[in-house]
């Protein structure tokens, strides 16, 4: 279990990441 939940949240923290670096993309064309 515990190394599930690891897994999950290293999962958790790339999608996160992607996110935010998207965002900062669509940000930093607008500008």
């Amino acid at each position: 279990m515990s190394v599930r939940k690891k897994a999950l949240d290293r999962e958790g923290c790339f999608y996160y990441a992607l996110a935010l670096g998207i965002e900062l993309g669509r940000l930093s064309t607008k500008g």
